[in-house]
């Protein structure tokens, strides 16, 4: 993990800031690694850069490394202690009446073929992608007083993790195509600096513009997580070079950009073309 902190003001947790200060104090009493994915994750990115999040949320979701099931158990019960409430999802706790709902992922030892199974209500949860973006967390303070800092991993992290999510759900998360929209229409904001000083052969491209560098750019950072498993990288460019071949007609990734950023479904499909060749680079 990143050993700096990036002092974040300014970031609207209302409700959520005494959720996040309790479970912070607890993850680190059981000596647990942690870290922030979802939308939170992608709202810390945005606000950082101003960038308003195309939809709000209630739900804060954490990925927990743990070493078995027992273990995950006394952590849901050590913060059913602290006054979270529980739901009938064995991963599920509800916080201020539900006015926060807390979603806490268990990976590590605990899983098996990237999958997490409760035995309560024979639930499966996928934790593919983990174990490989964890070596890549970033530290935020997320309080004014920046009394709370809280792991997050960085911008293509969240974009992999959205785009399993995706895979594995459809065709019920459309949310998870909005937020891959966002961050894909959104990088050459993270990107611009690093894009001067290591990427110039980007420059060299006749048809160059920001959003084709980007996507490039966002290809060479998923390189690195996804190259970290080859169950992960095949899964990753199955997906991808599946979406961007669905031009016509178009395929449900496809069409939802399109229809997100009024822009034509081939100017999207190129975009994800160029997502896979900066894998490849």
């Amino acid at each position: 993990m990143s050993n700096f902190y990036k002092t974040y003001k300014g970031y609207a947790f209302g409700e959520h800031k005494d959720a996040f200060r309790v479970l912070n104090q607890v993850f680190q009493t059981f000596s647990l690694r942690f870290f922030l994915i979802g939308a939170q994750a992608r709202d810390i990115h945005f606000y950082q850069k101003g960038i308003k999040p195309s939809r709000g949320t209630r739900d804060i979701d954490f990925a927990v490394m743990v070493e078995s099931m027992d273990a995950f158990n006394e952590l849901m019960e050590a913060l059913e202690q602290e006054g979270f409430e529980k739901t009938r999802d064995p991963y599920r706790l509800n916080w201020n009446g539900g006015e926060t709902v807390i979603d806490l992922l268990p990976f590590g030892q605990i899983e098996q073929d990237y999958t997490v199974n409760f035995t309560e209500r024979s639930i499966e949860l996928s934790v593919m992608g983990f174990r490989e973006i964890e070596a890549e967390l970033e530290e935020y303070f997320v309080s004014e007083d920046e009394s709370i800092s809280i792991p997050v991993p960085p911008l293509h992290g969240i974009f992999m993790l959205k785009l399993l999510s995706w895979e594995e759900k459809r065709p019920d998360r459309q949310k998870d195509l909005d937020d891959l929209h966002q961050i894909l229409m959104n990088y050459w904001e993270f990107v611009e600096d690093e894009a001067y000083e290591d990427h110039p052969d980007l420059f060299d491209d006749e048809d160059f513009d920001i959003h084709t560098a980007a996507a490039r750019i966002l290809g060479r950072h998923l390189r690195k997580t996804m190259g970290q498993s080859e169950v992960l990288n095949n899964r990753i460019i199955h997906i991808l070079t599946q979406q961007a071949a669905q031009v016509d007609p178009p395929g449900p990734m496809l069409r939802r950009f399109a229809w997100k950023g009024s822009t034509p479904i081939d100017q999207m499909g190129k975009y994800l073309e160029l997502i896979l060749e900066g894998t490849k680079d």
